[in-house]
């Protein structure tokens, strides 16, 4: 089943978070504030996993990852980010991890 998604935030692992007919759902590669069709590929948990298929509307912070096997090794999540944000994405996601284990 593909659908539109507008991821709100990244997450650790380097998915982007949104929401589709209430259920949280994780897609690899995407930012937030973008638009996206995704397809889903499993549930988990809860969980919708989803592909990324076609980005719609891409964000300012997007830039082409320097790496060539970005997206197909896994090695590096936060290549697609500017260097800025990166920095921020990673400071908020630990303190959101600090926040949830305390």
């Amino acid at each position: 089943m593909t659908f539109e998604l507008v991821p709100q935030k990244l997450v650790y692992g380097g998915a982007a978070l949104g929401h589709y007919q209430g259920r949280p759902v994780l897609v690899p590669r995407a930012l937030p504030r973008e638009r996206w069709e995704v397809e889903e590929v499993r549930r988990a948990k809860g969980v919708v996993h989803a592909r990324p298929l076609r980005i719609l509307s891409a964000a300012p912070e997007r830039v082409d990852p320097p790496c060539p096997y970005f997206g197909r090794c896994g090695g590096c999540q936060y290549q697609h980010l500017r260097a800025e944000y990166q920095l921020t994405t990673k400071r908020e996601i630990l303190r959101e991890t600090l926040r949830r284990i305390g």
